[in-house]
This record gives C-alpha cells, sequence and structure tokens, in this order.
C-alpha cells in the first residue's frame, strides 16, 4: 500500500528527472576513466630537491543506470622509488549527488533563455535539494 501510495504521489510525479548524459560521467560508457597524477617535491634547506612523491588516482566507471553510476578508485603512491597501491575503492553516487538511499527533491522552477555566444538558447530551471 506504501509504495503505490508513494508512486502516485503528486510530489514524486512533478519530480523532474536528471538525464545521465548531463552529468559528467552519465555521457560515457562503462570501463571509461581518467587518471590523475600529482607530483610533488620537498625541498631541503638549501633548496634542492630532497625527495619527490608522485600519487596516480584512477577512477574507472564500473556500472551506470537511469538513477546512478559506479566509479572504483584506484590510488598509487610512489615515494623514494617504490610502489605502493591502496585496495580499490567503490562508490556509489546519484546523478544529484546523493549517495544511495539518500532522499534528494527537485522543484521545476520555469523556463528561462541563455545567451550563448550571442543565440539565445531555451533552459529549464530547476533547484535540488539533497536531504
Amino acid at each position: 500500500m506504501l509504495c503505490a501510495s508513494a508512486a502516485s504521489s503528486p510530489l514524486l510525479a512533478q519530480t523532474p528527472a536528471f538525464p545521465p548524459d548531463h552529468h559528467p560521467w552519465g555521457r560515457f560508457p562503462i570501463g571509461s576513466w581518467k587518471l590523475v597524477r600529482v607530483v610533488s617535491e620537498a625541498m631541503d634547506a638549501q633548496g634542492r630537491v630532497a625527495t619527490v612523491t608522485t600519487t596516480e588516482t584512477k577512477t574507472t566507471l564500473v556500472a551506470s543506470d537511469a538513477a546512478s553510476y559506479t566509479l572504483r578508485t584506484d590510488v598509487t603512491v610512489e615515494v623514494a622509488g617504490r610502489r605502493f597501491a591502496s585496495a580499490p575503492q567503490t562508490s556509489k553516487h546519484g546523478y544529484y549527488g546523493e549517495t544511495p538511499g539518500q532522499p534528494v527533491s527537485v522543484k521545476q522552477l520555469g523556463d528561462s533563455q541563455l545567451s550563448l555566444d550571442g543565440r539565445m538558447v531555451a533552459c529549464e530551471l530547476r533547484q535540488a535539494v539533497v536531504e
């Protein structure tokens, strides 16, 4: 009974969906990845490089559907020529930034226009609140 009444709720029926292709991860196929490499140098008292640390973070899209996406993050740190890999971390996110099960309310505020390179483009204004 609760599911039936929640599904027919006017509030839920008016909540506009977030098209996955409008999200940075939502438009890519499963298996897509990004790699961020940060190189840090520590200097000694004379201003010479004493140590170099390289951190690589690889983030891979492992699943996605109409409401959420799942990322696997692998981190490797290299210090003094030795590489250390941490255990991969997996995290699931909603397209509004919510975690699984976290409620989000979305209101459609109306329509507007945006000027892009001198052209007017029709837009829909929305307000999302992650609770």
